[in-house]
């Protein structure tokens, strides 16, 4: 439908709204990795179905600093029809994204909205002729297939569940397999083995620098930041952090939203001011 592919671009990003009950997923020694090794690997085996063979890493870049990242982006060379095709992958946990896969081709674009099941967006190359106004305009088409309904939660998921609850009572091979993972594996250590810091202006302005030590010196002092999840806690702890003499440790209500805190190996403190315990 879109002729020769040309890249796959891939954005997956919105506010960290998970529920946590600890600090696990927010600590590099416990959680192994940030945004990446969270979402990277649903991102990265849809990629790999569209685009069979083995990828090539160009460039890595997130913010982890000396804690998890919770942005990055990946440049890759992967291979279409027996062809190289640029691919990008870009994912965040403090910022809303596209949420979306898009293949450009030479005569137009498809993109799949993550969370959909059977629908596709597809934006032919050609315009069509808007007849009030007499200009051309680009146009774009949803597509489906006529037989499927959409599903959600597990319904979305049910065939993969029979098939391998059919694989284990029959001790056939299940359609995928564990083995299939293992590429994207790869790819994920070859990114935090390369990786290069992300350029942000807005969070390095006014910064000393992202990647002193937190053991206290002698002039250090200690503070505890309420509040330290929110907008103006979050950039309070950054600059005490990088930019003073002061050892910030950060009080939160909810784990979840510590995202951006857990670039940086702060201390951390659960807990509500609220709560008469």
């Amino acid at each position: 439908q879109i002729g020769d592919v040309k890249s796959v671009d891939a954005e997956v990003g919105d506010a960290y709204g998970w529920q946590l009950t600890t600090m696990a997923g927010m600590q590099r020694e416990r959680a192994g990795g940030g945004i990446l090794v969270d979402m990277g690997p649903h991102v990265i085996d849809l990629l790999l179905y569209l685009c069979p063979g083995a990828p090539a890493l160009l460039e890595y870049t997130d913010n982890a600093s000396t804690g998890i990242e919770t942005d990055c982006e990946m440049r890759l060379r992967l291979q279409h029809g027996g062809k190289p095709v640029p691919g990008r992958i870009e994912l965040s946990r403090t910022r809303r994204l596209r949420n979306s896969i898009r293949v450009e081709g030479t005569r137009g674009t498809i993109e799949w909205m993550f969370g959909e099941r059977s629908r596709l967006l597809i934006n032919p190359a050609e315009t069509i002729v808007d007849t009030r106004t007499g200009a051309s305009r680009p146009i774009a088409v949803e597509a489906r297939w006529g037989d499927e309904i959409e599903q959600g939660g597990y319904e979305g998921f049910r065939a993969q569940i029979d098939d391998l609850v059919q694989a284990i009572a029959s001790g056939t091979p299940p359609e995928l397999s564990g083995e299939s993972v293992l590429p994207g594996v790869e790819l994920i250590e070859a990114c935090y083995a390369t990786r290069q810091p992300l350029d942000e202006p807005w969070f390095a302005e006014g910064l000393a620098g992202a990647g002193r030590s937190t053991r206290m010196s002698s002039g250090e002092k200690r503070v505890l930041v309420t509040g330290a999840s929110g907008f103006i806690g979050c950039r309070l702890v950054e600059r005490l952090h990088y930019a003073s003499a002061w050892k910030p440790r950060a009080f939160i209500r909810t784990p979840g939203r510590a995202a951006r805190l857990a670039r940086m190996p702060v201390e951390f403190a659960l807990g509500d001011l609220g709560s008469p315990v």
